[in-house]
């Protein structure tokens, strides 16, 4: 039974003349989104910002009592490869639980 949902918002600008780090974001963003861990984006947003694009997302991942520590760890380590993040010990400080 699910009883809780963790949740992390990130940002970050990618420069707009090099989308070498714009697809890498989306591609990382699709993988969690299709993987098997049931980490969902829950919105998602695209800006032109000072010459460069800014992407801004919400991932979930409902989770259980017994399970919120390794679903946790899971959630922080996804928010570190799609970037939007710096690293999985701010991202695990920065994910709510409701």
């Amino acid at each position: 039974m699910t009883d809780l949902t963790l949740s992390i918002d990130g940002s970050r600008t990618v420069d707009a003349t090099n989308l070498t780090d714009l697809n890498a974001a989306l591609k990382a963003l699709t993988q969690a989104h299709e993987s098997g861990d049931s980490v969902a984006v829950r919105s998602g947003s695209l800006r032109w910002r000072d010459g460069g694009v800014w992407i801004q997302v919400s991932l979930t991942l409902p989770t259980t009592p017994s399970s919120i520590d390794s679903d946790t760890d899971t959630l922080a380590q996804i928010a570190v490869d799609t970037g939007l993040v710096a690293d999985v010990a701010t991202a695990t400080e920065d994910i709510n639980v409701a």
